[in-house]
């Protein structure tokens, strides 16, 4: 399963990073600041979110953020207890595509701690929870910076999400 995940990622990465039209000609936003919304049935989060730029290449036609923020969650009976979370993120953001359509994958992890959570995900006992953070959906945002939109597929959920970059 990991390894069909892995690979579908990898994948997608590779078509849209070759079909994506590059932004060339426009200077890219520094920073953006957003909140997402994402559910299962059995989970769901919702977090804010500062991202800022590390890599812009015009050759290779993506934008490379570093991502932190502020996540809170629950997780259902069917995991053990109900588990209510907070926490926080820390992850990558890559963005590849055209104009202000583009494709976001994110990669991370929430660390969350142990008072937090009446029993740890998948009901073991530890100091520090870490949670993988997968994102993969489409982002509207205007190269230059202004209004984003998201919506994603993720660990916790579908989800969508509103910030401005600048």
């Amino acid at each position: 399963m990991k390894k069909s995940i892995l690979s579908l990622t990898l994948f997608i990465f590779i078509v849209t990073t070759i079909f994506a039209q590059g932004i060339r000609d426009k200077r890219a936003s520094n920073f953006t600041l957003s909140s997402e919304f994402s559910t299962w049935i059995l989970a769901g989060s919702a977090s804010i979110n500062f991202e800022g730029l590390l890599v812009n290449s015009d050759d290779s036609d993506f934008l490379l953020y570093a991502r932190v923020g502020l996540v809170t969650g629950f997780i259902q009976p069917i995991f053990c207890k109900k588990d209510n979370f907070k926490g926080k993120l820390v992850g990558l953001t890559l963005l590849s595509g055209r104009d202000n359509h583009k494709f976001e994958f994110s990669t991370g992890v929430y660390s969350i701690s142990e008072n937090q959570m009446e029993k740890s995900f998948l009901c073991t006992p530890r100091k520090r929870n870490l949670l993988p953070l997968v994102d993969i959906g489409y982002r509207y945002q205007n190269t230059e910076g202004g209004f984003i939109f998201k919506a994603k597929a993720s660990v916790l959920g579908l989800g969508v999400g509103i910030g401005y970059a600048f």
